[in-house]
């Protein structure tokens, strides 16, 4: 899976998570996944803002623990 994809994917799901709870909170508030920018947050305010702009694995494994890690690549 391309990394670009990884990235959408994990921002739709955060997306949806954001906006069920303000949605379930009864807020006026709004969720969009985009860059924050001035104008975004003028037209659309108030709102929350989602953007990740860096996603990686964290290969850090602890010296008492016995870890295989392998990155899958598939089409």
């Amino acid at each position: 899976m391309p990394k670009h994809q990884i990235i959408r994917d994990v921002g739709q799901s955060l997306l949806g998570v954001l906006r069920s709870e303000l949605s379930a909170a009864k807020s006026k508030a709004k969720a969009y996944l985009a860059p924050p920018t001035g104008e975004l947050l003028k037209k659309n305010a108030p709102c929350l803002v989602l953007y990740l702009y860096d996603l990686r694995p964290s290969f850090e494994v602890r010296t008492n623990e016995n870890w295989h890690l392998e990155e899958e690549v598939t089409d």
